[in-house]
């Protein structure tokens, strides 16, 4: 994995997995200085965009994907901003001689990405590279794999010329292990989490939201923040890199490691997905479901799911808490929804998920390929 992060000076290696290697290239302080502008002038973090054409200013960047570029048999985008670095570093080596590229596309970013920048200054340069990078993905993809069959067709109206599939987001298998309804499980990881937050013998409903440090994710905590101020008999926890910034009347807990996330979502008494902007599917929303905790969620957050008000309660944002007051008045039907919701988690588990891409790597390669 070869990252262009705002996260770490010069250059990291860390051993993600057995197998797994992350390799992170700090940004310059030129290339971080422009950032910062940029996000000062539009008034959210822009940095994925801009990477598209400020990757030259982070001048390690170029020759660590050249090399890892050469050893590799195949290269996979995981989203379409770097494509513009990659298209030089093959142009520089003759096209790459038909090695194989795979765009594994987690949005259609270029919808996405209209919607958040939607009348602010510098919006229709920011789109132009969007575009541009969007458009060099598909163009020099082998094969694109997309979220859901909608994103598959906004991306590839007419085909695309090439391969294409759905790989949805999946679910761990650890998510699945214990159904919905109260159980001493649920009723210690209420406790420990209480603990943790310094709220021992706290008795209110927990909301919990889960996100990273999206933009989306920080305008539906906001939403969320007004709720708990409002609601002052839920208590709300925000959990995530969205929630590193605190917001009055909630509980902001920060990022976590993955293997507290099941213990978060179990603790919680509904998991909320509050979001009005999106694309693709949720990957958080799929572990809400597959956990067995009552779910509510806007439109926009259950994007991609087929009959989501069989597995959740649908809300729109203004909506939301009375949607919560539901679950949590009607507890029989909040755990036939998460009984429903849990089936279809398992559907998403991730071997079954990835199955399609990982034979089409395969067939790329020439070489079978397991999940």
């Amino acid at each position: 994995v070869v990252a262009l992060t705002n996260e770490t000076t010069g250059i990291r290696r860390r051993l993600l997995d057995d197998g797994v290697v992350q390799i992170a290239v700090g940004r310059s302080p030129a290339h971080l200085r422009a950032d910062h502008e940029m996000q000062s002038l539009v008034g959210l973090p822009v940095d994925d965009i801009a990477a598209s054409v400020l990757h030259p200013a982070t001048e390690a960047f170029a020759p660590i994907l050249a090399t890892e570029v050469d050893r590799a048999d195949v290269v996979v985008l995981a989203h379409p901003f770097l494509s513009t670095a990659l298209a030089a570093t093959l142009d520089a080596r003759g096209g790459g001689a038909g090695k194989p590229i795979v765009y594994d596309a987690h949005n259609v970013e270029i919808d996405l990405k209209q919607r958040m920048l939607q009348g602010r200054p510098g919006a229709r340069r920011l789109m132009e590279w969007c575009e541009r990078a969007e458009a060099s993905a598909l163009g020099r993809a082998s094969l694109v794999s997309a979220v859901s069959d909608a994103d598959l067709a906004r991306l590839c109206p007419a085909g695309c010329g090439h391969r294409n599939l759905v790989a949805p987001n999946g679910v761990e298998e650890r998510l699945l292990q214990l159904p919905p309804g109260p159980s001493p499980q649920r009723s210690a990881a209420r406790s420990r989490l209480l603990v943790d937050l310094g709220l021992e013998g706290d008795r209110r409903p927990i909301v919990l939201f889960v996100g990273s440090s999206h933009g989306p994710n920080h305008e539906a905590a906001d939403r969320l923040a007004d709720i708990a101020v409002r609601s002052p008999d839920l208590l709300v926890v925000l959990a995530g890199g969205h929630s590193e910034r605190p917001r009055a009347g909630a509980v902001s807990l920060g990022r976590f490691s993955d293997h507290d996330l099941v213990r978060l979502l179990h603790a919680a008494d509904v998991i909320v997905n509050p979001v009005s902007v999106g694309s693709g599917t949720n990957l958080k929303l799929i572990e809400a479901l597959g956990s067995g905790t009552p779910v509510v969620a806007t439109p926009t957050g259950a994007r991609g799911l087929p009959d989501p008000q069989q597995v959740l309660l649908l809300a729109e944002p203004h909506q939301l808490t009375g949607a919560i007051g539901r679950i949590i008045a009607q507890p029989g039907p909040a755990r036939e929804r998460a009984l429903a919701a849990q089936r279809l988690a398992a559907r998403y588990r991730w071997d079954h998920a990835l199955a399609p891409l990982v034979a089409a790597i395969g067939a790329l390669l020439g070489v079978p390929l397991a999940p």
